[in-house]
């Protein structure tokens, strides 16, 4: 996790590069946190993206959404993308899962009386996990909550006022509501998938060895074995990366 203190500065984004034409945030994360913080202090409203291969594939397959995630501000969260974006740029992109990245988004919430909303999930596993926020984060306000399976989400979020939101729906599900959404609610926001069914206990976060490779996908596979009729698409985005590479190689001999 980032540092537990949050000093108001001047801190800026750490810079981005340019990975298939989609701006990725690069640094380290206490970098990350520092910019992301400072933003919200300056009561910027942005959407906040946690990249990963299968969304880069999706744009592919859906061109339409390249423009969601140009119009974020993108993290890596993939083993998958620190290796193309070495291939192709040649230097990688540091990865930062997505569930450490809520843990100090909560920790800075509360440190700073951030109201929060919480979107997603099963009724049971987002009263689980809001409650165990409350315990984990002393003072975090939680301004309101909803499960996502309501068809009025917009106003019921739009009344609470939060000034941040996390959306736990399917990806790329949140992160086109989110790019809909968010400038209406003028609040700043962030997909984070099935993270509340991990922080709730309902399931387990893969091993710690899967998690210091990167594969935290895999770990999560093996537990969810119903999960390969999304993970089958990765070896597409392997091979578009591939393409690409001796595309570029050929016109530069």
């Amino acid at each position: 996790m980032c540092p537990n203190s949050f000093p108001s500065n001047t801190a800026k984004l750490p810079k981005k590069t340019k990975f298939l034409d989609i701006p990725v945030v690069t640094g380290d994360r206490e970098g990350i946190c520092d910019g992301i913080f400072e933003k919200l202090r300056r009561g910027e409203n942005f959407h906040l993206i946690t990249l990963n291969a299968l969304m880069v594939e999706h744009a592919f397959e859906n061109p339409d959404f390249f423009k969601v995630l140009k119009a974020g501000i993108c993290v890596n969260d993939s083993i998958g993308i620190r290796f193309a974006a070495f291939l192709l740029n040649g230097r990688g992109i540091l990865n930062f899962p997505g569930i450490e990245l809520f843990y100090n988004l909560c920790a800075f919430a509360a440190a700073e009386g951030f109201p929060i909303f919480v979107y997603g999930a099963k009724e049971d596993v987002n009263a689980a996990s809001c409650e165990k926020l409350k315990r984990r984060f002393p003072g975090i306000n939680i301004c309101g909550r909803l499960n996502g399976y309501e068809d009025n989400a917009y106003e019921i979020i739009k009344k609470s006022r939060p000034k941040f939101l996390f959306a736990a729906l399917d990806s790329p599900r949140q992160e086109v509501w989110l790019d809909e959404n968010l400038p209406k609610l003028k609040c700043a926001g962030m997909g984070i998938g099935g993270t509340l069914d991990v922080f709730s206990g309902r399931l387990k976060r893969a091993n710690p060895v899967f998690r210091a490779a990167g594969l935290e996908w895999l770990g999560r596979l093996l537990r969810e074995p119903w999960r390969a009729g999304r993970i089958r698409r990765l070896p597409f985005f392997l091979v578009r990366v591939l393409k690409i590479y001796f595309s570029r190689t050929a016109k530069n001999q």
